[in-house]
């Protein structure tokens, strides 16, 4: 599927920032997971697994913390569940293809239902029956590799992919602002008496007499 798909266009709070910062987190936490990660000492894939998802989650609860106006945490009945909002919108992130999601994670949970009749209840307008995913895919050593935005529609088919790249900054581009500019103190001079020609106000008949003296 072409990489087309510009996801702020589709949710204006899916920015380019944003996704990022929690993908680039996200990144760094399953890592962080694999560096600690020791078969040696009778560690196995699935413990292995089981912490970068109990990272990962970490991770994005610290997240919403320190980001408490665009980021939430969505609440679910499964503890074991990591559903979170940006601007309301719920998202959820899983380990595999883009194009190859297991199964459950193509359908709405109990939270993600509740989000969204919240959101439709507020902007009082019919939300577009579609879910959104963080696809995660690993290198053959188990670092991350890629982080991908899915859009499914209700049906589970994919009809949209966003390959998000980490480590996108925040613009640090300052506005040019004009310097203040010091005009010292005001000094105020007495106003000279009008001239008797002046007091007529009348230019015309100033005009008519021009030559005539």
């Amino acid at each position: 599927m072409p990489d087309t798909f510009k996801p702020w266009e589709r949710q204006p709070a899916f920015t380019a920032e944003r996704l990022s910062k929690i993908v680039t987190a996200l990144r760094d936490a399953r890592d962080d997971a694999l560096n600690t990660y020791e078969p040696l000492k009778g560690e196995t894939n699935w413990s292995l697994g089981s912490s970068k998802y109990d990272r990962s989650k970490f991770c994005i609860r610290e997240m919403s913390r320190s980001n408490p106006t665009w980021l939430s945490i969505v609440p679910e009945r499964s503890v074991q569940r990591c559903t979170f909002a940006i601007d309301g919108i719920p998202v959820r992130f899983y380990h595999q293809g883009a194009d190859d999601p297991p199964g459950k994670y193509t359908l709405s949970t109990e939270g993600e239902d509740r989000q969204y009749q919240m959101l439709f209840e507020v902007d009082g307008v019919p939300f577009f029956p579609t879910l959104f995913r963080l696809a995660i895919k690993d290198y053959a050593t188990g670092k991350a590799e890629s982080i991908t935005l899915v859009e499914f529609d209700n049906t589970g088919a994919v009809i949209n992919e966003y390959s998000i790249p980490f480590g996108v900054a925040s613009s640090n581009v300052i506005p040019l602002e004009a310097k203040p500019v010091n005009l010292g103190p005001v000094t105020l001079e007495p106003v000279e008496s009008e001239r008797p020609d002046e007091q007529t106000g009348n230019d015309e008949s100033d005009n008519s007499n021009t030559g005539t003296k």
